[in-house]
């Protein structure tokens, strides 16, 4: 999403570059149309000069006080074409040091739009590929037993999956009895509440209340703390004290917890939060895709 936001920041400061461009080449060309009027200004009082002098009359006549405007006006003129051509070549400077500074800008497009293109082919070729997901002593949403199991690599705190996690619970009514729901940690690094949440939630099942810390938080994560985190156990029935003292005398083993998620979801290339897996195949986070992979894994 983030690189959505970039892309479309550098989108836009391409388009102002680019409309100064053409902006500059206009008022070029519009300068060389003058520079081409004045040329055939001077074409023509040289003309009449000339055919004066041929006519025979005396040459004193050409330099005579009447004479003197059109001299005159030549002399303008070359000054004045000397004028446009430095302003010509101002602004063939100004256009090349637009060009300068576009280029940086330009490269970094690109860069990330082939880093884009990787991650798609790389995306494409994960999704074909079938992975062995142990749900080890993870708890369990629905039947143990279900044909269908489906693991989501989850941060608490990340925006998408809160968005998201309505759409497990609905695919366990819709399939009952043939889907499982598994939750594996996944914290992003620069989510700072994204591990003390997942201890939060490892905490509540120590009382038997895992999938109900899970909801929870969820539901709204948008303002994580350790006084939130007790708020929702209280409302939840838990014991508080014994809440919090969990957290902070199993601290280890939660940490323990939350590295062997980590380290399976590395060899299932997870590449961000929610990832969802269909019976260890790879699936976006679509309700009707989900829909298809589930029944593409009953038929099996």
């Amino acid at each position: 999403m983030n690189n959505r936001l970039f892309v479309a920041v550098v989108v836009l400061v391409m388009g102002f570059l680019l409309f100064a461009f053409a902006s500059v080449q206009s008022n070029n060309n519009a300068i060389l149309d003058r520079v081409a009027m004045q040329q055939d200004k001077i074409l023509n009082i040289q003309q009449s000069l000339n055919v004066k002098a041929s006519s025979g009359q005396p040459s004193f006549q050409i330099i005579s006080q009447p004479a003197a405007a059109p001299a005159a006006t030549a002399t303008g003129s070359n000054v004045d074409v000397g004028a446009l051509q430095n302003q010509i070549k101002m602004l063939e400077s100004r256009l090349a040091a637009l060009e300068t500074d576009a280029k940086p800008i330009i490269d970094q497009v690109k860069a990330q739009q082939e880093a884009y293109e990787k991650q798609r082919k790389e995306l494409e070729e994960a999704m074909k590929k079938v992975y062995d997901i142990e749900i080890g002593n993870s708890p369990v949403r629905g039947n143990k037993n279900a044909p269908v199991t489906l693991v989501e690599f989850t941060d608490f705190q990340c925006p998408y999956c809160s968005r998201f996690h309505t759409i497990s619970n609905d695919l366990l009514k819709s399939y009952p009895d043939k889907v499982k729901y598994v939750v594996k940690n996944y914290p992003l690094p620069f989510h700072q509440e994204a591990k003390p949440s997942a201890k939060a939630v490892l905490a509540a099942k120590e009382q038997g209340k895992y999938w109900e810390m899970v909801d929870a938080i969820l539901k709204d994560n948008s303002n994580l703390n350790s006084a939130k985190y007790e708020e929702l156990a209280k409302s939840l029935g838990l014991n508080v004290d014994k809440f919090r003292k969990d957290l902070k005398e199993k601290d280890a083993q939660f940490e323990k917890v939350i590295q062997a998620d980590m380290a399976l979801a590395q060899k299932v290339n997870v590449r961000g939060t929610p990832a969802f897996y269909i019976n260890g195949r790879m699936v976006q986070p679509d309700p009707q895709m989900m829909k298809t992979a589930i029944e593409e894994a009953l038929k099996k």
